[in-house]
């Protein structure tokens, strides 16, 4: 789109007169009338000030931007989320590139490439860090900092450094990935946060329910994160930290066990302690069973959830969160019990695995999709 143009239609929606903006830029009207009648052009140092007057993005002044509201951008949005809610990875990489392909300088579509190729990066090698994944992960970080040096839009900008801190870590370039850490926002001064304050009554009640979802979630995060890299940790250690995540969701979700936030985070918790159980330092066969059974009956709950319409939480504190199956997105397109059979297929488990009730356990999973 010609600049004239868009800078004609942004006064006009802003009901901004040609002197008012001319005004603002120290120059003459027939300057800003000229621009809109395609006799000439702002000068490019001008562009800053104009965006920041129309409250938009340089790109979306140059016409560099993708309009959200453009059709073939909306059917392209809604393929790539559908396609997360069913775990088509592989589809959607093919759908970013063809987008990309078209409109080169979209970065919200460069963003959505990187996030793609990430899930890919973790469901096809499990965060495993080698030659054929090393591509992958080379590929995130040319995408990112691609974002992170031309894109204008923080919430982009803000999402590829996010990306760039779990690339570059994956790569063992630590020191890159906490200067970039670094030079996020804290999170009490997070969005999150902020809304809260700036919110009154019912959305202030709303906004801090939302809040109190995510640090839940981020306490859960910072347990697992604990169990896992502390190598000092003892497997008694191990337990007391996979029972207190279970705890802390049961004493949020006030034993509520079928609800999709609920299921989808213990069902980790089961399975990580029936590892611990099955080894050398801690074997108990009555444990590592028990703690399976439950991961299993976690699962079928939250597959069941999944496949619903959503519900509304029923504690006081969360009654107003509702959960929304739609939103969900995977990397794997099969169940999560198909998951759980390639798990215990493992030959850690192979201490129980002639256990009458392991081998039931395997023989309900392996009709698993």
């Amino acid at each position: 789109m010609n600049i004239g143009t868009k800078i004609k239609e942004l006064r006009k929606k802003q009901d901004v007169t040609q002197e008012k903006l001319a005004d603002y830029l120290n120059l003459s009207y027939q300057a800003v009338s000229k621009w809109e009648n395609g006799l000439a052009y702002p000068d490019i140092t001008l562009v800053p000030a104009l965006a920041n007057f129309f409250g938009v993005s340089a790109d979306e002044l140059l016409g560099l931007r993708c309009s959200e509201d453009d059709e073939e951008f909306h059917n392209y949005s809604e393929t790539y989320k559908n396609n997360g809610n069913q775990g088509k990875v592989a589809e959607n990489i093919e759908l970013c590139r063809k987008v990309i392909e078209k409109h080169p300088r979209s970065f919200k579509w460069i963003s959505n490439l990187a996030r793609s190729l990430m899930s890919h990066y973790y469901h096809k090698y499990g965060g495993s860090y080698g030659d054929k994944s090393k591509v992958i992960i080379d590929e995130v970080i040319l995408l990112c900092e691609r974002i992170r040096e031309d894109c204008t839009i923080n919430e982009l900008r803000h999402d590829a450094m996010q990306m760039l801190v779990f690339a570059y870590s994956e790569e063992g370039k630590h020191d890159f990935a906490v200067n970039i850490a670094d030079e996020m926002p804290t999170l009490w001064i997070s969005k999150e946060i902020l809304l809260a304050c700036a919110k009154e009554g019912e959305e202030c009640v709303c906004q801090e329910q939302d809040n109190l979802m995510n640090l839940i979630d981020l306490s859960d995060q910072c347990l697992r994160s604990i169990a896992t890299h502390d190598e000092k940790l003892s497997a008694d250690d191990k337990i007391k930290i996979y029972e207190t995540r279970i705890k802390l969701f049961d004493l949020i979700f006030d034993g509520i066990e079928n609800t999709l936030f609920y299921n989808s985070r213990v069902y980790s918790s089961y399975y990580c302690l029936a590892e611990i159980y099955c080894g050398d330092e801690h074997f108990d066969t009555e444990k590592v069973l028990e703690n399976l059974l439950l991961c299993e009956a976690a699962i079928i709950r939250y597959e069941a959830e999944e496949a619903g319409t959503g519900q509304k939480y029923k504690p006081v504190f969360l009654n107003k969160q509702k959960t929304n199956p739609s939103k969900i997105v995977k990397n794997y397109e099969h169940s999560l019990l198909k998951t759980m059979y390639d798990y215990i297929s493992d030959d850690l488990f192979n201490k129980v695995r002639n256990h009458p009730e392991f081998i039931t356990l395997m023989a309900r999973l392996e009709g698993a999709k």
